[in-house]
């Protein structure tokens, strides 16, 4: 007999689980399994705030390493406005980096995953 799981979560992404119980006529999971459902107060990596800011400031970081090469390059060589340019793109960097900053939120989110209920009271 199998079992999908369709695990929906609080901001709506949802993943499928399925389980096969090993059995002497099936050799190969069902072509229609048994559907049970579960949320989960909780959300998918791309989803979850913490997750957005961990991305928006490897962004920010790897955008400002460029602009900091360019800078060093153009202070090495004398060009001025090169330097100039570097220097109104990190300022740019840095603003829209608060935007997207603001955009995520200042979210709290706690650490644990409240399930519906487990997978057992669904193998019943």
């Amino acid at each position: 007999m199998c079992h999908q799981l369709k695990t929906t979560m609080a901001c709506g992404h949802s993943f499928v689980t399925t389980h096969t119980d090993a059995c002497s006529h099936c050799s190969t999971p069902c072509s229609t399994p048994e559907m049970r459902y579960q949320f989960i107060y909780d959300t998918c990596a791309k989803c979850d705030p913490e997750a957005r800011r961990r991305r928006v400031k490897q962004e920010y970081d790897f955008r400002h390493q460029e602009l900091m090469k360019m800078y060093m390059a153009a202070k090495k060589t004398g060009d001025r406005d090169a330097m100039t340019y570097a220097e109104d793109m990190m300022m740019e960097n840095t603003l829209m980096t608060r935007e997207k900053n603001f955009e995520v939120g200042l979210v709290q989110s706690d650490p644990d995953v409240m399930f519906q209920s487990s997978w057992d009271d669904y193998r019943k």
